[in-house]
């Protein structure tokens, strides 16, 4: 890398570009093993909408079944790129309950949370869970995990308001990687498919949707190439996001924009 070209930041262009590198290393890796993945989030609704990004954001989401995303982690032990690394829960200092694959060309520019290696331009992968109550004990013991283990990845107290100093250190005395570990063991309690519901449950179920919407794949065309999409992806973006094909109003098409400069 050229002087000129070092902490340079990136544009929202070559954000854009990088990512999509990215994506073809993952699904390149899922094709060779059969494993199965989705577009999901605004990447579908880019999908569906606009054949591509959404014109303001520059997120690219995928989602696998939980027993397809554990292959996965498996296989990527066998696959070196010099170029692309995942960072899974068992990565130094990674806060988070699912994986990232980040550029290794680039560094992630980020104040508030924990200093974490190798952190670049990503995309995230993340698990869909079986979910057999929509509001029962298990979803609402996976909600106050995820509550505890993001206070946990926060170096400093992230929020002012009574008593949320002590939470905020009982939770990092707990300890982050604890927090992670138990929270995926109750994630596997329902096998995907086995039950009525699927859902995130490392995003603290945004929503939830009925199995069959995940049963097949389609194709659908993204920045000019095909990817698997659920076959009932109408109705997960009707659940997800209403009238989904209409434009939201012009003060609510914001987005945080990946802050990062090359290495």
């Amino acid at each position: 890398m050229t002087n000129t070209t070092m902490d340079k930041k990136l544009t929202l262009q070559e954000v854009k570009t990088r990512e999509l590198k990215i994506l073809d290393y993952f699904v390149s890796i899922c094709e060779k093993y059969h494993l199965t993945y989705y577009l999901t989030d605004g990447t579908l609704l880019g999908a569906i909408r606009h054949k591509g990004f959404i014109p303001w954001d520059d997120d690219i989401d995928v989602s696998m079944s939980r027993v397809d995303y554990e292959k996965f982690l498996d296989v990527c032990k066998n696959e070196k790129s010099v170029d692309f690394m995942v960072l899974t829960p068992e990565s130094e200092n990674y806060p988070y309950n699912f994986i990232k694959i980040v550029d290794l060309g680039t560094r992630l520019i980020e104040e508030e949370m924990m200093d974490i290696p190798n952190m670049g331009i990503w995309i995230d992968v993340l698990p869909l869970d079986g979910i057999k109550v929509p509001n029962g004990l298990h979803v609402k013991i996976l909600k106050y995990l995820n509550l505890a283990r993001a206070a946990a990845s926060y170096k400093v107290c992230p929020q002012k308001r009574k008593g949320m100093y002590w939470q905020w250190k009982i939770c990092r005395i707990i300890g982050l990687k604890t927090l992670q570990r138990l929270y995926t063991k109750i994630s596997r309690r329902y096998e995907f498919g086995k039950v009525p519901y699927v859902g995130w449950t490392q995003i603290a179920f945004r929503a939830l949707y009925p199995k069959h919407v995940f049963e097949k794949t389609t194709k659908v065309t993204f920045e000019g190439k095909e990817y698997n999409a659920p076959l009932g992806y109408d109705e997960y973006l009707r659940i997800q996001y209403k009238n989904y094909m209409e434009l939201p109003p012009e003060e609510k098409r914001t987005a945080h924009f990946v802050q990062a400069v090359y290495k």
